[in-house]
């Protein structure tokens, strides 16, 4: 019997949030990058929540306010330890990372 290999999914991920000026997006992606995180595009700041699990992000995420973010619940949802993701900075310098935790 074969056993098989799951490879890991590759995720991309736009970092041109809309309306964000050229400095800020640059501060977002040097964050992002120093401190280990991925943003993936809805504003959290909406919420009363400081310590946001997968579960609570997801029902956040596809409540009315937010006008239901399907990339983003499926990012959420479907991500999975071993998962890569790659991004692109101001510079068009490639980032990849790895989804640990």
């Amino acid at each position: 019997m074969q056993s098989t290999i799951e490879l890991p999914r590759v995720w991309r991920l736009k970092t041109k949030p809309s309306g964000m000026f050229q400095p800020e997006r640059q501060l977002l992606i040097d964050r992002m990058l120093n401190e280990n995180f991925i943003g993936t595009g809805w504003a959290i700041a909406q919420t009363t929540e400081d310590n946001l699990t997968r579960e609570k992000s997801v029902k956040f995420l596809k409540s009315e306010a937010l006008n239901s973010h399907e990339v983003a619940i499926r990012f959420v949802q479907n991500t999975k330890l071993g998962d890569l993701v790659w991004i692109v900075d101001l510079k068009g310098h490639y980032h990849l990372g790895c989804i640990d935790g």
